[in-house]
C-alpha cells in the first residue's frame, strides 16, 4: 500500500472515531441522563456576610458534628478554622488514648454548636458551644466566643468596647459576684473568678439589648453542678466602662448629630455600627409571608409501587436549589430532615423547599448524638426545631430523624410526648462515606425496592449530581417518589418501612 493511501486510511479512521466520540457526548440516547440539572441558584444567610457550614464525620469510635461559620473574610476564617481543627484533633487524640488503653467503651462524640448574635452591621458575635462525650452520665461542655466584623475581616475584642484601663474597672468584679448571687450560685470559686476577671483578654462575652453577658464553662468559677453559667451585666450598671463610640451604639448618651453626620447618614443610610434592634427589625420585615404553606399528604393507591427519598441535614444554600430543581423535573416529593441552625440561616430557601410541595422533618438542632443527652437536652434539641421550623415555614413538623440514626428509649419517650414519629431509612446511599457519584448510585440500586426509604443528604455535591440519574433509572423501574408521611399512611404489611437503622442503643 502507497504511503498516500495510508494517510488516507488513517484519516478516514481518525474522522470516524471523531465522530463516534461526538456522538456518546452529545446523544441522550448513549448513557447520558436527559433530567440532569445545572443551577447557579444560591440563597444568601440572613446573616449578611456570614454563612454557616455543617460538617459531620462517623465512625465506629466516634461522632463528630461541627456549624462552620464561614464570613467573606478570609482573615477572619482562618481564625476561626484553626480554632475548630485545633478542638477536632484534641478530640481525636483524647479517643485515640482511650482506644489505645482499651478504656473507650461508648462511641464518643464531638459537637461544636454556634450561637450567632448581631452586635452592628455585619458584625456578630460568635459563640461555640462545645460538647464531648466519652462515656459517664454526662458530657464535658465548654464555651468559645469570637466578635467578628466580616467587613473589615477583624475580631472586636472586648478592650475595644470596655475602658479596661479604668481606674475603677474593678468594681466589675463586685457588679458579677452581686448578680451570681442573684442568680442563686453563692458557691462561687472566688480565686478563679478573680483570675479570670483580672484578664478581660480570656473573657467569654456577648452582647444583647439588655447588657454585656458573660459567659463562664462548667466549674470554671463555681461548682460543677451549676453547669455553664451566662450573666448579663444590664448597660446602664457598667455604662461608666463602656467607650463613647458603644455608648452612642447602645444609646447610653444622647448627643445631637452634627451637619456632616446627619449628610452621611443619609447617603449610605448606615453608619459602621447599627443597633441590634434595628438589624432584627429589617429582618423580620424582609421575612416572607408563610400564612399559603402547608402540606397535605396524597392517598397512595395500595397496589403503586413507591419509594420515599429523604435529605437530612440541610437546607444548604448552593446544594439544596440543584435537588429542588431536579425534583421538580420529575414531578416528585420528598422529605427534607432539616437542622435548626440551617433553617435560622437560610429561612427563605427553608420556605422555598415547603413552597414546592416536600414534607419537612425534624433533625434535631446541631446534629447531637441523641443518646448521650439528658432528658432536658433532649426536649430542648427537639422542641427548639419544631418552634424554628414553624416560626420560620410556618407549618409543624410530625417526623423526626435522629442524627447518624442512633436513639434510645429515652428518646422514643421523648419524641412520643413531643408528637413526632421516629423516622430513620431502609437503603442507605452512604453519599456521606463516597462522596463520589458511582457509588451514590450504587448504594442506591442495591438496596432500592418498594416501600424504602432512601437517605441523603443535601449538603454534598455528588448527591446532586447523582440525583438525576438514580432518579432516572428508578421512575424507569416504574417507582413513584413519595413522601415519608404518605409512605406510612399506607397501611401496606408487606412492605418494609423505617424505621431501620437497627442502630437502636438500649
Amino acid at each position: 500500500m502507497s504511503l498516500k493511501m495510508k494517510s488516507y486510511v488513517l484519516l478516514s479512521l481518525f474522522g470516524i472515531l471523531t465522530l463516534l466520540i461526538a456522538i456518546h457526548q452529545f446523544s441522550p440516547s448513549i448513557g447520558v441522563a436527559t433530567n440532569s440539572v445545572q443551577t447557579d441558584i444560591n440563597y444568601e444567610s440572613r446573616y449578611a456576610g456570614l454563612d454557616i457550614e455543617f460538617v459531620s464525620k462517623h465512625s465506629e469510635d466516634y461522632t463528630t458534628s461541627i456549624s462552620k461559620p464561614v464570613t467573606s473574610s478570609q482573615k477572619v476564617n482562618e481564625k476561626i478554622e484553626a480554632w475548630l481543627t485545633e478542638q477536632e484533633e484534641q478530640f481525636l487524640e483524647d479517643v485515640h488514648k482511650l482506644k489505645s488503653s482499651g478504656t473507650l467503651d461508648v462511641q464518643a462524640n464531638l459537637n461544636i454548636q454556634l450561637e450567632t448574635n448581631p452586635l452592628a452591621e455585619q458584625q456578630y458575635h460568635l459563640l461555640f458551644h462545645v460538647y464531648q462525650f466519652m462515656g459517664g452520665a454526662n458530657g464535658q461542655e465548654s464555651l468559645h466566643s469570637l466578635t467578628v466584623d466580616v467587613a473589615s475581616g477583624k475580631l472586636i475584642t472586648i478592650e475595644q468596647i470596655l475602658d479596661t484601663n479604668h481606674v475603677q474597672f474593678t468594681d466589675i468584679h463586685t457588679l458579677l459576684v452581686n448578680a451570681l448571687i442573684e442568680e442563686g450560685i453563692d458557691d462561687i470559686y472566688q480565686e478563679e473568678l478573680s483570675t479570670t476577671m483580672n484578664n478581660p483578654s480570656l473573657w467569654t462575652w456577648t452582647t444583647n439589648e439588655e447588657g454585656l453577658t458573660l459567659h463562664f464553662d462548667e466549674y470554671e468559677i463555681a461548682a460543677g453542678s451549676n453547669g455553664p453559667i451566662h450573666v448579663t451585666l444590664p448597660f446602664d450598671e457598667i455604662s461608666d466602662y463602656i467607650k463613647d463610640d458603644w455608648k452612642r451604639v447602645w444609646e447610653l448618651v444622647e448627643e445631637t448629630p452634627t451637619e456632616s453626620e446627619e449628610q452621611a447618614e443619609d447617603e449610605h443610610h448606615s453608619t459602621d455600627v447599627h443597633e441590634p434592634d434595628q438589624i432584627i427589625k429589617e429582618k423580620e420585615e424582609q421575612d416572607p409571608p408563610q400564612e399559603d404553606i402547608l402540606f397535605e399528604p396524597n392517598q397512595l393507591e395500595k397496589d403503586g409501587k413507591y419509594i420515599a427519598l429523604t435529605f437530612d441535614d440541610g437546607p444548604h444554600p448552593r446544594i439544596t436549589p440543584q435537588i429542588l430543581e431536579t425534583l421538580e423535573s420529575f414531578d416528585a416529593r420528598a422529605t427534607f430532615y432539616m437542622l435548626g441552625t440551617q433553617v435560622d440561616f437560610y429561612p427563605e430557601l427553608a420556605i422555598e423547599v415547603a413552597l414546592s410541595g416536600h414534607e419537612i422533618g425534624n433533625h434535631t438542632m446541631n446534629h447531637m448524638n441523641m443518646t448521650t443527652l439528658n432528658r432536658e437536652q433532649l426536649v430542648r434539641e427537639l422542641a427548639d426545631t419544631t418552634s424554628m421550623i414553624e416560626e420560620v415555614i410556618g407549618i409543624t413538623p410530625t417526623t423526626m430523624r435522629p442524627p447518624y440514626g442512633i436513639y434510645n428509649q429515652q428518646v422514643v419517650d421523648v419524641s412520643t410526648e413531643l408528637n413526632l414519629a421516629i423516622v430513620n431509612w431502609s437503603v442507605d446511599s452512604e453519599d456521606w462515606r463516597s462522596r463520589e457519584v458511582g457509588a451514590i448510585k450504587e448504594m442506591v440500586f442495591k438496596d432500592a425496592a418498594n416501600g424504602r426509604i432512601v437517605l441523603f443528604h443535601d449538603i454534598h455535591q455528588a448527591t446532586a449530581d447523582a440525583l438525576p440519574a438514580v432518579m432516572e433509572q428508578l421512575q424507569a423501574e416504574g417507582y413513584q417518589f413519595v413522601t415519608v408521611s404518605e409512605l406510612l399512611e399506607l397501611e401496606q404489611s408487606n412492605l418494609d418501612i423505617g424505621p431501620h437503622s437497627r442502630r437502636v442503643i438500649e
